[in-house]
């Protein structure tokens, strides 16, 4: 999807806010509302993290984990 390469493209770190946990992955979203998954062990719940996203799949962006905001 052009919108999501556009979007990695201009700004890869955003901080998100992890809201919810499923099959390894915590799930959340950034302030312009894009939904982001990182690969955890633990639930991330109500935390705000810096994450560098690294690629999506059209509707969800994937990324790591950079450091605590």
């Amino acid at each position: 999807d052009a919108e999501f390469d556009k979007i990695l493209k201009e700004k890869r770190i955003h901080s998100v806010l992890f809201e919810s946990f499923e099959n390894g992955f915590a799930c959340g979203h950034t302030r312009d509302f894009l939904e982001v998954r990182v690969r955890s062990d633990i639930p991330l719940h109500s935390e705000i993290l810096s994450v560098e996203l690294t690629g999506h799949d059209g509707e969800t962006f994937f990324g790591n984990i950079v450091d605590k905001v």
